[in-house]
């Protein structure tokens, strides 16, 4: 075969290298002035075959993304006489596909593996009965930051909060986090206004959670600022009682030094 040969409604313009067994592959003019490469069988095999270009050339897709894959450049046609798109994954993989299959599906396969993992995984260790107390909670997360019907979207996503990209991955998310230390170990952001990440998350216990809560009441008390409720609880008085002395001018260490009255009373007057 050479350049400039006609062969049916095919002109061949270019040699576009070699195949991996071997055999050339060359780029090729229709005449509906779609341009593609193909081996040398396939040109022989479909001059005489209706052309598969209707209503004109197939755009170019060379550069787009879809999902995880790239498409790089053309490819040759398939058995069926489709042609073909150079692709490469996220993950690495590369490949050939027809055009409606490049644009449909998301990756080359690693996504669904991913899924697949993450349903049934427990960061290595498989469970057929109750998912891994992480997956729960990072099923909980997602929900809060993307699911408008989820009863904590107001307070997350619907106030702009999300979670990095990479805890897109179940298996990415345990091993930036690493297994939750107890039960009541709860996922806690050290900035409550910033998103879900590998830099502003910890295992918190529930006192730790309860504290960062944006309606937690803080005090400034010895040149620190610190949680109202665990302040009273080391002074053994009940928080109402001085969040009521505050209200009404005491001084921070008057509201949690001065005794309470026996009938439970707060003194009406200060030292």
């Amino acid at each position: 075969m050479e350049i400039g040969e006609r062969h049916g409604r095919f002109i061949v313009v270019d040699r576009n290298g070699s195949y991996p067994s071997g055999h050339p592959r060359w780029l090729v003019r229709c005449s509906c002035g779609h341009v593609c490469a193909m081996g040398t069988s396939s040109i022989t095999r479909m001059s005489s075959r209706p052309c598969g270009h209707a209503g004109g050339p197939i755009k170019d897709l060379i550069g787009q993304r879809f999902g995880r894959r790239t498409v790089t450049g053309r490819g040759g046609t398939n058995r069926h006489g489709q042609y073909l798109w150079q692709w490469i994954c996220d993950c690495g993989n590369a490949g050939e596909s027809t055009n409606s299959s490049v644009r449909s599906n998301q990756s080359c396969g690693c996504l669904v593996s991913e899924k697949l993992v993450a349903r049934s995984t427990r960061h290595g260790l498989k469970s057929r009965r109750a998912p891994a107390p992480e997956y729960a909670v990072w099923v909980a997360m997602k929900g809060r930051c993307n699911n408008p019907s989820d009863a904590g979207f107001k307070n997350y996503g619907g106030r702009g909060i999300g979670y990095a990209d990479d805890w897109e991955s179940f298996a990415i998310f345990v091993s930036d986090m690493g297994r939750r230390p107890t039960k009541t170990h709860t996922l806690e952001r050290r900035d409550n206004n910033g998103d879900y990440g590998p830099g502003n998350c910890y295992w918190a216990s529930r006192e730790v959670q309860a504290n960062n809560k944006r309606s937690t009441s803080y005090v400034n008390y010895e040149g620190e600022r610190l949680a109202l409720t665990p302040l009273c609880r080391r002074f053994g008085i009940n928080p109402s009682v001085v969040r009521w002395r505050l209200k009404n001018g005491w001084s921070v260490n008057d509201a949690l030094r001065q005794p309470v009255s026996r009938g439970g009373r707060p003194f009406l007057t200060k030292s």
